[in-house]
């Protein structure tokens, strides 16, 4: 309450990405991520879907090469607004947890850094277009808490399958949380 408060005074400037933020955090959210691929359902777990399907929008934001430079300046503000929004929900989820103020920011920052290795591999894989790369990638950053390597080859189907459909997406369309996601299974 008091955040969304305060928001108004102290908040971000640009496009809000708070519709397509919730259309990620559903999508990620999914049973069959955790039931059929063997994502480890902990709170680990989600942070590192919710975080794959930050990296798959902002990937279909930022690589749309016939964009105009106004386009391109507006898709780049759009995709910067989701990762704020992302790291502005995991800060407040921390909080929520329970986390002290003191330790959010060394939290915060474990959490980026995480965050930031797993675009850096996916993001590379999926540009590449190898497959061998994303599996190893997702396995390495998806199912890096348990010792099954759960479906690392379903999963890099499934973000092979988002990439297209998110493909060409507008800026509207993504802001207004309407994102195409496919099946996820």
């Amino acid at each position: 309450m008091i955040r969304q408060l305060l928001g108004s005074f102290f908040g971000r400037k640009g496009p809000s990405a708070d519709a397509a933020y919730a259309a990620i955090v559903a999508q990620a959210r999914q049973p069959a991520f955790y039931a059929g691929l063997g994502v480890p359902d902990t709170p680990e777990g989600r942070f590192r879907m919710v975080g794959l399907h930050v990296i798959l929008l902002v990937d279909a934001l930022v690589a749309d090469d016939e964009a105009t430079m106004e386009e391109k300046a507006q898709r780049e503000e759009l995709a910067r607004a989701v990762q704020e929004t992302f790291f502005d929900e995991l800060d407040a989820s921390l909080r929520e947890m329970g986390v002290s103020d003191l330790a959010v920011p060394k939290r915060m920052h474990r959490l980026a850094d995480a965050f930031f290795a797993q675009l850096a591999a996916v993001r590379g894989a999926l540009a590449a277009g190898d497959a061998a790369a994303l599996q190893e990638a997702l396995r390495r950053h998806i199912y890096a808490e348990t010792d099954a390597a759960g479906d690392a080859a379903g999963l890099a189907a499934y973000a092979g399958r988002a990439r297209e459909a998110l493909a060409g997406l507008s800026p509207e369309r993504i802001r207004a949380g309407d994102i195409p996601w496919p099946p996820a299974g």
